[in-house]
C-alpha cells in the first residue's frame, strides 16, 4: 500500500509537469528562471575550467557573484546531466526533480523516523497539497515558486524533510547524527 501511494504521488506530479514539454529541447522561462538558466552554463564554462565552484562572472548585469548565494548542488547536478543530454532538458529536469521526488522525501522522513504504518505513506501524500498550492508563487517550495525560479529552495526542502527523519531517528537511537548534520548542511546551502 505504501509503495502504491508513494509511486502514485510521484507519477501524478511527474505527469503534471507535462513530460512531452519537460523533455523538449527548449529554454525554460517564467519568473526569475530566465536569469537562472545562465548559472549552470557559467559553472561549466567559466568556473570549473578554473577549478572553482563559485566566483565572479561578467556574463550579464555588469557582473555578479556566480553560484555564491544559491545552493550549488542543483547547479552542478544540471552541469553533470548536461554532459549526457541537451542542456535545456537537463535544466528542466534539474528544476523539476525535487518537486517530482518530494513525495519520496516525505516517505523517507516517516520511514527514517520509524513512524508506524500508514504515517510514511500519509507524509508522502501530504506533500501534494503543499506542492500544488497556489497561494504564493515566490517564497519557494511549491510548484509555482519552483517554476518561477526558486528551484534551489525545492532541493533544500527535499533535504530538509530527510534531515527531519534523520534527526528523529537520531533522537531515538543515537545513530545517523552525522548524516543528519550533512543533510542540514545541504538544506541550508
Amino acid at each position: 500500500v505504501t509503495f502504491v501511494v508513494v509511486a502514485a504521488a510521484v507519477v501524478f506530479t511527474f505527469v503534471q509537469f507535462e513530460p512531452s514539454n519537460l523533455f523538449l529541447n527548449t529554454t525554460i522561462s517564467g519568473g526569475d528562471t530566465g536569469a537562472h538558466v545562465v548559472l549552470p552554463w557559467i559553472a561549466q564554462h567559466q568556473l570549473l575550467p578554473n577549478l572553482r565552484l563559485t566566483g565572479w562572472t561578467s556574463s550579464n548585469w555588469d557582473g555578479f557573484p556566480a553560484v555564491t548565494f544559491y545552493f550549488p548542488l542543483p547547479i552542478y547536478s544540471i552541469v553533470a546531466l548536461a554532459q549526457v543530454i541537451p542542456y535545456d532538458v537537463a535544466f528542466k529536469l534539474g528544476t523539476a526533480a525535487p518537486m517530482i521526488l518530494l513525495p519520496v522525501a516525505g516517505w523517507l522522513m516517516g520511514r527514517l523516523s520509524r513512524a508506524p504504518f500508514p504515517v510514511p505513506a500519509v507524509l508522502a501524500a501530504a506533500t501534494l497539497p503543499y506542492m500544488f498550492g497556489t497561494e504564493y508563487s515566490i517564497y519557494g517550495g511549491n510548484i509555482p515558486s519552483t517554476l518561477a525560479g526558486e528551484f534551489a529552495f525545492s532541493w533544500g526542502l527535499w533535504f530538509a524533510l530527510v534531515f527531519l527523519g534523520l534527526v528523529m531517528r537520531g533522537l531515538q537511537t543515537g545513530r545517523y547524527r552525522a548524516a543528519a548534520g550533512e543533510c542540514a548542511a545541504q538544506s541550508h546551502s
